[in-house]
């Protein structure tokens, strides 16, 4: 699927929430049980973000229109939970945490005749979700507080109603994105890297990453994160290679080598390479998410 039918069917979807009409007479679903919105995600994904949607509004912007519809998502989401299969066309999908109208949302999507809606047996009765004919982009509302768009919505929705639920990454890695803007999680590094915090063709071979991304008043994004590797005698070759692509990225935009030097940290700590203090132009992180999109 291309970016711009999925930013298409995300706009639309958006829009379709300031409906001011409730969907006709419709059989309640069964009610969802208590689960962290971060559980409807697959398990097993390459890829897994968090964004705090109050910080992230420029980067959200990219997939809502800027008329009602995407005021009403941003003003009414609270945080996005994501997960990307980088690699083999696996697809992904999204969980959007928030307050919103499940009537309205849906009666939004039902007037347009590109989106049909689909019924399927779960524990305790039956859930629907919707998925558009033209770009297979899917949606479901299983709780005034969640919202799932992407791929396999329907074996999310069989999973949650289960009621077994769990979380796909470590919960303490979760617990330290939501103190911050945002958070990234890659279970493999290829030659691709993940540009501009890891660049192309860097020898490199990481086991998993974990980022942390908080907003600077100077406008910039401050990085800090670990790169877990093969071996401790990698992660102390891999401190010099990146600490030299840090230094040259962040005096690239202006920083001096004194400035550079008080805010980097690098350390290999056995297996592991702890960073902090990196920092990336707003529109260079933006973009690093956008990519990763991209290759759905």
């Amino acid at each position: 699927m291309s970016t711009l039918l999925k930013r298409k069917s995300f706009c639309f979807f958006v829009f379709c929430a300031v409906a001011l009409v409730f969907a006709g007479c419709k059989t309640a679903p069964p009610v969802l049980p208590p689960v962290h919105p971060a559980a409807a995600l697959p398990q097993g994904m390459d890829a897994y973000f968090y964004l705090s949607a109050p910080e992230n509004k420029d980067i959200l912007s990219h997939f809502v229109d800027d008329g009602r519809g995407g005021r009403y998502f941003l003003d009414n989401t609270h945080a996005l939970y994501g997960a990307l299969g980088t690699s083999g066309g696996a697809g992904f999908i999204i969980a959007a945490q928030g307050d919103y109208s499940v009537g309205l949302v849906e009666f939004g999507i039902r007037r347009d005749k590109t989106w049909e809606e689909v019924t399927i047996a779960v524990a305790g009765g039956k859930a629907r979700y919707f998925r558009n004919t033209e770009t297979g982009m899917e949606i479901a509302i299983p709780a005034p507080h969640l919202i799932l768009t992407g791929s396999g919505i329907a074996g999310r929705l069989e999973y949650l109603h289960a009621g077994q639920a769990v979380l796909p990454i470590d919960e303490e890695i979760l617990v330290s994105w939501e103190w911050h803007a945002a958070g990234f999680y890659l279970s493999r590094l290829d030659d691709r890297g993940l540009p501009p915090l890891i660049p192309p063709n860097m020898p490199i071979s990481a086991k998993d990453i974990v980022v942390i991304a908080d907003l600077l008043e100077s406008g910039e994004t401050n990085v800090a994160g670990r790169v877990t590797l093969e071996s401790p005698e990698m992660a102390a070759a891999a401190s010099f290679l990146l600490r030299m692509y840090f230094a040259g990225v962040m005096g690239s935009q202006g920083m001096s080598l004194s400035e550079i030097r008080t805010a980097l940290r690098i350390a290999a700590e056995e297996d592991r390479l702890v960073f902090s203090g990196i920092r990336f132009p707003r529109e260079m992180v933006v973009q690093m998410l956008l990519d990763l999109l991209a290759e759905q």
